[in-house]
């Protein structure tokens, strides 16, 4: 397994264990259709690279636009990170516990 898809297990087992996650998406547009679906969740977590058509702060962008009321999280190791993107920043590298504690902070 690769190491950036290694820390996002660790990181959704331990939000499995005090959340209710509804889903896992490594592209912008399944988290777009699952939000589209869903109408909205209460907190996205959103690395700043994704694969596929849009980068995390751009999805970020995208979510507060159609939905204002989802509280967003980004991980991100740049350090240059418009904090109007996200209620949250954590800066990678990160433990599952410190994106916990962003999620609390925002809940």
């Amino acid at each position: 397994m690769e190491p950036r898809a290694q820390a996002a297990r660790f990181l959704v087992d331990a939000l499995f264990r005090s959340c209710e996650v509804i889903g896992v998406c490594s592209r912008a547009g399944e988290a777009i259709e699952r939000l589209w679906h869903l109408d909205g969740a209460d907190i996205v977590i959103v690395a700043d690279r994704l694969g596929g058509e849009m980068t995390g702060p751009q999805l970020l962008v995208f979510v507060a636009e159609h939905w204002p009321a989802v509280r967003r999280i980004l991980l991100t190791g740049e350090s240059l990170i418009a904090s109007r993107l996200a209620d949250a920043i954590v800066r990678r590298p990160a433990s599952p516990r410190d994106v916990l504690a962003a999620v609390e902070r925002l809940a």
